[in-house]
């Protein structure tokens, strides 16, 4: 589940130290201490975790809090991770049929072909004519600060542009229409910077929003086979090994998204810093308990069922396959 910082500052606040706090900077680091605890304990049992991801246009980002992805599931299948991608007319790892001198393919053969990486956003800009870019800042303080972005213009070039993050969240335009965006690069700031696509109309809606230490976002895309294009539907679900990274401000997501487990594991440093490595293990073995739970069986593919054969010879004969 998405987690924010601020969902766990209650529950976590009276579970600090040896009579809890208020202090949001404590909580705050608290918290960041038990997901990084959480995430090296359970990586060192080989745990991988899930992430669905939105698929925008058959595209889709890897998720930036994955330090190593171990595979990907497209419609519950299994996908290839290629670095090239050839369509030939074998169409080789496709099921489909020609007919009339063209292909008409099944929904099989998850090969995904690669983007690259250092895209400032997961997906694909929406294609609106006219469109632009716009960046706000989310503190004044933080005004007079410059953000590069390049965008791919309607004739196909990347232009550099370095827009101004103005005061009162005013937003600043590029002077190019955007079709894409990538090689953002921001300094370090007080608050959050948001980027927007603005339409000819004035509506606008935001693509991203990078955190106050954010200086070089990159996303690697992948995009799905062409045969998955059209009326094929794909839930696209990575299984990877997180990547800690701290949480900063309340509106910040936490990697952990399981805050039984992260106050379990708050209780178990606190326990560690007073000395009681009874209560210490078994608050971790508590937290570690919730986590696998909920990462356990998450799935029908995992599930475990007995099928049924029986055999076209003149006796029958029984055989148990695990699937």
């Amino acid at each position: 589940m998405n987690l924010a910082l601020s969902d766990v500052l209650g529950p976590a606040g009276p579970n600090v130290g040896d009579s809890g706090t208020c202090d949001v900077p404590m909580i705050t680091d608290y918290v960041n201490r038990a997901q990084g605890l959480l995430i090296h304990r359970l990586d060192s049992k080989g745990t991988v975790w899930p992430r669905c991801v939105p698929v925008c246009a058959e595209v889709f980002a890897l998720p930036p809090e994955f330090l190593e992805v171990r595979s990907v599931l497209v419609d519950g299948k299994p996908a290839i991770q290629r670095d090239q991608y050839f369509e030939s007319n074998s169409h080789m790892g496709h099921r489909g049929e020609k007919s009339g001198g063209s292909w008409h393919h099944y929904c099989e053969g998850n090969e995904l072909i690669d983007l690259g990486d250092l895209w400032a956003i997961p997906t694909l800009l929406p294609q609106i004519l006219g469109a632009h870019l716009a960046v706000t800042a989310q503190l004044s303080s933080d005004a007079g600060r410059t953000i590069t972005l390049q965008v791919l213009n309607r004739y196909g070039d990347w232009v550099t542009e370095g827009l101004k993050l103005l005061p009162d969240q005013q937003m600043n335009f590029t002077a190019t229409e955007a079709y894409d965006v990538r090689f953002v690069t921001k300094p370090l700031t007080a608050g959050n910077v948001n980027l927007y696509l603005v339409a000819p109309d004035n509506t606008y809606s935001i693509q991203a929003v990078y955190g106050p230490k954010v200086t070089r976002p990159s996303y690697r895309r992948k995009r799905l086979p062409k045969h998955k294009r059209g009326n094929c539907p794909s839930i696209v679900k990575i299984m990877g090994k997180l990547r800690f990274y701290p949480a900063l401000v309340e509106t910040d997501q936490l990697v952990i998204g399981n805050p039984e487990a992260i106050v379990w594991a708050i209780k178990a440093i606190t326990a560690q810093t007073i000395g009681d490595v009874e209560s210490y293990n078994s608050f971790l073995g508590a937290a570690e308990v919730e986590l696998l739970n909920e990462l356990r069986d998450d799935e029908s593919e995992a599930t475990v069922s007995p099928i049924e054969v029986r055999t076209g010879v003149r006796f029958n004969s029984r055989h148990r396959f695990w699937r």
